[in-house]
């Protein structure tokens, strides 16, 4: 009942089919860094099931929930920190969606870093997040409060996001800032 309620809401604040228009998904190997109940990446592995899909969680209960929840022959789960997690397996495409305004700024290179790590020669990175240059990033500062009492704003502007990329090396970065509702994001496709 809660993943649906979750996956419902979710579609409310974000087109999910931007990234699909951003990035190729077939006959590809795709992580999905903070999969959470794991509703968009089973929605990815259904629509592209000539690909492999891992989600991964930092959250135990949220995994277990996906792994009850999602069965496809393509799709996997994991419990792991994106902040020092290993897998044996490189990636085509990783993304990464609303992860990093929930990491501290001293701690996002480096799990920018740790991801880049895993990710294939001239592989692409999705990142969606929280546009820091929007007035109307404070919606989802309240947001985030009400759902978590440490949470503190760490929103990065697009000027920032593009300085964090090129201190990892990626070359092409495209930026696209976007908005339903009241949230603004940015989604950016790095190679």
């Amino acid at each position: 009942m809660f993943v649906a309620l979750h996956s419902a809401l979710r579609k409310l604040v974000f087109d999910e089919s931007i990234p699909f228009r951003l990035v190729q998904f077939e006959n590809k190997t795709v992580l999905d860094v903070g999969c959470g109940y794991g509703y968009y990446t089973y929605r990815l592995a259904k629509l592209f099931p000539n690909s492999g899909f891992t989600g991964l969680d930092v959250n135990k209960r949220r995994i277990e929930t996906a792994k009850k929840t999602f069965k496809l022959p393509n799709l996997k789960f994991v419990y792991r920190n994106a902040q020092d997690f290993n897998l044996e397996t490189k990636f085509d495409i990783i993304i990464a969606l609303d992860i990093f305004h929930h990491i501290p700024y001293n701690r996002q290179a480096r799990v920018l870093d740790k991801i880049v790590g895993h990710l294939r020669g001239g592989g692409t990175l999705l990142i969606k997040d929280i546009n820091g240059d929007s007035r109307l990033a404070c919606f989802n500062t309240l947001h985030d409060a009400l759902l978590n009492k440490t949470f503190i704003r760490k929103y990065r502007s697009i000027s920032g996001w593009k300085a964090l990329l090129r201190m990892n090396n990626f070359n092409y970065i495209k930026i696209v800032p976007c908005r339903k509702l009241l949230y603004p994001h940015v989604c950016i496709v790095a190679s």
